[in-house]
């Protein structure tokens, strides 16, 4: 698992040997290649596949109880929401948030102004809390999740603003967090071994780095 670190130029990437029995410390690498092992903090505590990071304020944030919380580098948390953490993407964290009948919505909360909208869309309706597979656009329009329920099994394109979802990679792919252009205009995705763009506009895919060995892909990030 590769998590790129959003406010920095950082890589979190966790051991394969990882497992019930052994859970060995993530790295950091940073970007003059230094790596070191994370012994404490947010990532440590959650774990890789708790965290992830908002790029407009550099705080990890987490689920727990009471609602999705904020961690700065300090350590100080702030909360977000009472409501449970769903998705997230580098500005943009998703909550669904219950009244005291029970009546639950979804809510997009923008990193920088805290501006809360109201997002519906029936792809959200099995989603009751956070699921790292699930990823948020950088502009926050959009989301990736993947259908264990459709066919074919595979990683979809949910527009939250229009409520309607495509296909865009393959399931094979479950254990990489979505890696999104800066402009969310695309994804990058591996396509039988090759690194490809998978423009969320056309559908096109578009070869990255064509006639260049990249070797055996099995893992893509971006920052």
């Amino acid at each position: 698992q590769m998590l790129a670190r959003s406010g920095t130029n950082d890589f979190v990437v966790t051991p394969n040997e990882w497992s019930s029995s052994r859970q060995p410390n993530d790295l950091l690498i940073t970007a003059d290649g230094a790596m070191s092992e994370i012994e404490d903090g947010p990532l440590r505590e959650y774990g890789v596949w708790g965290v992830r990071y908002l790029a407009a304020t550099g705080e990890a944030v987490v689920n727990d109880s009471s609602g999705t919380y904020a961690i700065d580098t300090a350590g100080a948390a702030r909360r977000l929401s009472i409501g449970d953490l769903v998705a997230i993407g580098e500005n943009h964290v998703l909550v669904r948030e219950c009244d005291e009948t029970l009546h639950c919505i979804h809510i997009r909360i923008d990193g920088r102004s805290g501006e809360r909208v109201e997002v519906s869309a029936s792809d959200l309706d099995g989603y009751r809390g956070f699921d790292s597979s699930l990823s948020l656009s950088p502009d926050g329009s959009l989301m990736t999740y993947f259908d264990w329920m459709g066919t074919p099994l595979a990683r979809r394109l949910l527009d939250l603003t229009a409520g309607t979802s495509v296909v865009v990679d393959s399931i094979d792919q479950y254990g990489n967090n979505t890696a999104w252009a800066g402009d969310s205009s695309g994804i990058f995705i591996i396509d039988n071994r090759q690194l490809v763009l998978h423009d969320n506009g056309s559908g096109e895919r578009i070869e990255v780095a064509p006639g260049v060995d990249l070797g055996a892909i099995v893992a893509v990030a971006s920052r």
